[in-house]
């Protein structure tokens, strides 16, 4: 604020912090045997078999990338920089500190052992600043049919699992509603802190991008 002549202030405010996440690379190879040759003997055999083939390669590579979106790329530094990475209170991600720069630090509850519809409350509520908030709940199906069971207990009252958002829906993620925002299960999520399969992922997609090269982007070879 500032009133009348007074002389303002013009220093800069260089407040853009740079993350660098290097290209990974995914690929998943078709092979034919002679053996296999031999048996597709006529165009139609041919066409049948590559077709499948190249099916069974697509679904390995989306089972794949969404391994990858969910890991840690500690097991191979080729691996997908991905959420068990950028969901944390501490260490670096995208080469920064998170000491440094705390905006990147995941808000945690590494303590709450038993899934109650306050913990889950409370951690939404750390989500929020301002007018945004999380958009999308992640877990595996142990924690999600928990949630349904915590909900369902309550007989007496109409309660949020009984909707679901119709565009996941639609696009085949079957999913319940906690304070309006979906819920879905996935099998990648990775173990939380205290239990097996116990991890619940509150995101805002607003801040969360897969970067795709339009130049390698799901193509197919020829054999």
């Amino acid at each position: 604020p500032y009133s009348g002549l007074q002389v303002l202030t013009i220093a800069p405010s260089d407040t853009v912090k740079n993350g660098v996440w290097p290209w990974k690379q995914h690929y998943v190879p078709v092979v034919v045997d002679g053996l296999t040759l031999i048996k597709t003997d006529s165009p139609l055999a041919i066409a049948n078999f590559v077709r499948m083939q190249f099916e069974q390669a697509e679904m390995d590579m989306a089972h794949n990338l969404g391994a990858g979106i969910m890991s840690d790329g500690s097991s191979n530094p080729d691996e997908i920089d991905g959420l068990q990475l950028a969901v944390d209170s501490t260490g670096t991600y995208a080469g920064l500190s998170r000491s440094t720069v705390p905006q990147i630090a995941a808000q945690e509850d590494g303590t709450t052992a038993t899934l109650t519809l306050t913990a889950l409350n409370s951690l939404h509520g750390l989500t929020q600043m301002g007018g945004r908030t999380a958009s999308l709940i992640a877990s595996r199906k142990e924690q999600y049919n928990r949630y349904w069971k915590l909900c369902m207990d309550k007989t007496n009252i109409m309660v949020e699992p009984m909707a679901r958002d119709g565009q996941l829906a639609n696009a085949g993620f079957d999913n319940l509603l906690f304070n309006g925002v979906p819920w879905v299960k996935d099998d990648n999520v990775f173990d939380g802190p205290n239990t097996s399969n116990s991890s619940v992922l509150m995101l805002n997609e607003d801040y969360i991008h897969l970067a795709v090269s339009p130049r390698a982007d799901f193509y197919l070879e020829d054999f």
